[in-house]
């Protein structure tokens, strides 16, 4: 009998939560876009949020104060262009994880991704959750945020070694930041240890975003730091590909010299005869120069897959480069590389600025 009566609370206490998540996260009034103050810049192109709906998120309060936290994180973002995606994990199925693929933060949308978390119940699988992220960080040569929140009460040594295999498989400059909901101070712990990596991030207890303050300072770890341009061209130095560039040389939107571009339709890799004027000029400075090299970077708009876009940049590289060796280049000096659609010229928010995405730049080297 006394087996019965515990299985029925426990059934009644689940069936209580999910009823519990289908409510709407409160927001907080009066949050706005968080903006850069003076002398800080956006330092941040890709960010992971990573929400823990296990069962040590029992009782409600946890995960409900999880999803307004994210909520209210969205409702703060900056208006500033950037890419995020979503985890919700829990228990060892991954079919019923919530995921929402890289794609440009749109606030609407991921305001609804916050109405759609729910408990998943099952164990704290926060080192698998990490470790899913591992091959879009280590493909996107980009700075890059995890945001964690997460009671903490998994696998300490399981969930802290994923986080530095994350930060060694990163190309770009990567930290973590993490919000920790409940009292156990062996979670705290494990999240400390992990927003310490790389030495950029943030760890922080939910009681101090519960507020405008809280969550502006939370946006302003993740997003900003201090306006930094080394080379002083105009491209602050977290998105400059080309630190030392020599001042007054043109440059293109990651700071590297470049000698012109190459712009494509879409789906399309052959160059056009508009371009022809553009290619002899090139082909005629490198026949002028030939100890000198050029990089050919093809480029794509970001509706495709990744695995696709990256072949074809690489097409559209390739057929640049062909033209330029046609008038006369030496194979020699091309270094014919695809970035598939990791380094947008624009944001690809429109049709507008995803044409201009569709490009080769012909970068000189020394």
């Amino acid at each position: 009998m006394m087996r019965r009566v515990n299985a029925w609370a426990a059934a009644m206490a689940l069936l209580a939560l999910a009823g519990c998540q289908t409510v709407p996260p409160r927001t907080i009034d009066g949050l706005a876009p968080v903006m850069p103050g003076e002398g800080e810049m956006m330092t941040l192109n890709d960010l992971y949020v990573v929400i823990d709906a296990s069962g040590s998120m029992y009782p409600p309060e946890k995960l409900r104060e999880a999803k307004e936290v994210f909520a209210n994180f969205v409702k703060a973002a900056p208006d500033k262009y950037f890419d995020a995606n979503l985890t919700v994990f829990g228990g060892e199925w991954e079919m019923d994880w919530i995921k929402a693929p890289m794609q440009p933060f749109d606030r609407a949308h991921f305001a609804s991704l916050a109405d759609s978390v729910k408990f998943i119940a099952g164990g704290t699988p926060l080192s698998v959750a990490l470790a899913d992220l591992q091959p879009s960080i280590a493909a996107r040569p980009l700075s890059a945020a995890v945001l964690i929140l997460s009671d903490g009460m998994s696998d300490p040594a399981g969930s802290v070694a994923a986080a530095k295999a994350l930060a060694a498989a990163a190309r770009g400059p990567l930290c973590f930041h993490t919000v920790h909901f409940g009292s156990e101070a062996e979670g705290r712990a494990v999240l400390d240890e992990i927003a310490a990596i790389n030495g950029c991030g943030s760890s922080r207890h939910a009681d101090e975003v519960d507020g405008p303050i809280g969550i502006e300072a939370l946006e302003r770890d993740v997003f900003f730091g201090p306006w930094m341009d080394g080379d002083g061209d105009g491209v602050p130095d977290p998105i400059d590909l080309c630190p030392d560039t020599p001042m007054g040389t043109p440059v293109n939107g990651y700071g590297c010299h470049t000698w012109g571009t190459v712009y494509f339709d879409t789906d399309k890799s052959d160059v056009k005869r508009a371009y022809g004027a553009l290619l002899d000029e090139v082909a005629a400075k490198l026949r002028a120069n030939p100890r000198m090299c050029l990089r050919v970077e093809g480029h794509t708009d970001s509706r495709a897959p990744d695995e696709y876009n990256q072949k074809l940049s690489e097409r559209r590289a390739k057929a640049v480069g062909a033209a330029l060796v046609e008038r006369g280049a030496a194979e020699g000096q091309l270094i014919v590389e695809g970035f598939s659609e990791f380094r947008p010229a624009q944001p690809n928010t429109d049709w507008q600025n995803m044409q201009l995405n569709r490009r080769v730049e012909l970068r000189p080297l020394p």
